[in-house]
C-alpha cells in the first residue's frame, strides 16, 4: 500500500477485482454503487488561526491510500449521510469483554480459538496438553473451535450505541427512523481458518466469499436464529461499554475449519510456534495463527477489527 500525491488535482486511481475484471472482458461493466472512507485524513490537521481560505488546506492536501485490491484492507472508516444536522452525538461499535466471564478476552488481548479437540481437552484425553482450564473452572477468552456449544467456551460481543454520559442509557435506544440505530451487521472472516456460528453453536451462512477467500456474513435481528442481535436494554454500568443509549448486541463464536486441525500447512504459511502455559500450568508447545474478524454497521458504516488466534497443540 502506498499514497498519492494529493497537492494537486483530484486523482482517481482505480484497481478492478477478478470479478470486475471479468465483467469488462465481458463488456458487462458498470459501477452501480461506491463507498466512501477518510481514513487518510486528521482533522487534527484544521487550523482555525489562519484565513478561512487556508483553515484546511493541509487536510485537503494530505496525501491519499493508492488503490489496493487486497479485501483484507478494506476501508474502516466508512462516510455517511444523515438527513438532521442537529445530531450531538453519533453512534459507535464497541468490543463489550466485560458483560460476562465468557465475553473476556485472553490476557494476550486477543481470543484464542483451540482448532483440536485434543487444545479443548474434550476429547478425554489424559495426555494433559490442553489449554483451557478443565470442569467448572474455565480460562478466558478460550473459543472452542471444535465443540463451541461447549458451556466453557467464550463468545465475542459487540454492542452498538451512542458512547456518551450525556444521553443516559435510560433514555432508551437510539430512534429507528433517522440512521443513529445499528441493528444489522456485517462480519468478515477469513473462510480458510473460521466460519462464524451462534452462541448456540448454529452455522451462519456467508452471503458471499470472495476470492481472495473472506467470507461476507450479514447478521440481523430475527434472521440468524433470532438470539445473535439482540436489543440491548440493559441500563447497567458495570457491565456495558457504551456509556449512552443503546442499541443492540451481537454475540457470537468462531468455529475453526477442519483443515487446521487435520494439517499444519496454514499454521507454516500465515503462523508460527510459541508456548503457552497449559492447564496445568505446564509449558506447550502450540501453533498458532494471528488473523482479525471485522465487524461493520450495516446502518451507521462504524467498523471495528477483533484480534483472533488459531491455536493447536503440539
Amino acid at each position: 500500500m502506498g499514497f498519492q500525491d494529493n497537492s494537486g488535482d483530484i486523482i482517481f486511481d482505480v484497481i478492478l477485482t477478478d470479478e470486475g475484471r471479468k465483467q469488462l472482458a465481458e463488456g458487462s461493466f458498470k459501477v452501480s454503487q461506491f463507498k466512501l472512507a477518510d481514513d487518510e485524513i486528521n482533522y487534527a490537521l484544521f487550523d482555525n488561526t489562519t484565513g478561512s481560505a487556508y483553515q484546511d488546506l493541509q487536510i485537503l492536501q494530505t496525501p491519499v491510500f493508492e488503490a489496493f485490491s487486497n479485501n483484507t484492507s478494506n476501508m474502516s472508516s466508512l462516510l455517511v449521510s444523515y438527513t438532521s444536522n442537529t445530531h450531538l452525538y453519533l453512534p459507535v461499535i464497541k468490543l463489550n469483554n466485560i458483560s460476562s466471564e465468557l465475553t473476556k478476552m485472553h490476557a494476550l488481548a486477543t481470543f484464542m480459538v483451540c482448532c483440536t479437540q485434543e487444545t479443548e481437552g474434550t476429547d478425554n484425553s489424559t495426555a494433559g496438553k490442553y489449554l483451557p482450564y478443565p470442569n467448572a473452572v474455565r480460562a478466558d477468552g478460550f473459543i472452542y473451535g471444535v465443540t463451541p456449544t461447549h458451556t466453557n467456551s467464550s463468545m465475542i460481543r459487540v454492542d452498538s450505541g451512542i458512547d456518551n454520559a450525556a444521553e443516559p442509557p435510560t433514555l432508551g435506544p437510539p430512534s429507528q427512523t433517522d440512521g443513529l440505530f445499528e441493528g444489522d451487521y456485517y462480519v468478515e472472516i477469513d473462510n480458510r481458518l473460521g466460519t462464524i456460528c451462534d452462541p448456540n453453536g448454529n452455522d451462519a451462512a456467508p452471503l458471499d466469499v470472495d476470492d481472495d477467500n473472506i467470507a461476507l456474513y450479514l447478521l440481523e435481528d430475527g434472521v440468524f436464529g433470532g438470539i445473535s442481535v439482540n436489543q440491548n436494554t440493559d441500563i447497567d454500568t458495570q457491565s456495558e461499554v457504551i456509556r449512552g443509549r443503546r442499541a443492540t448486541s451481537l454475540s457470537f463464536k468462531i468455529r475453526a475449519q477442519s483443515a487446521l486441525g487435520q494439517s499444519d500447512f496454514y499454521f507454516t504459511k500465515f503462523g508460527g510456534t510459541t508456548t503457552m502455559t497449559n492447564y496445568a500450568n505446564g509449558s506447550q508447545n502450540v501453533r498458532y495463527i494471528d488473523s482479525l474478524i471485522k465487524v461493520t454497521g450495516v446502518t451507521t458504516g462504524y467498523t471495528i477489527d477483533i484480534p483472533v488466534r488459531y491455536v493447536k497443540v503440539y
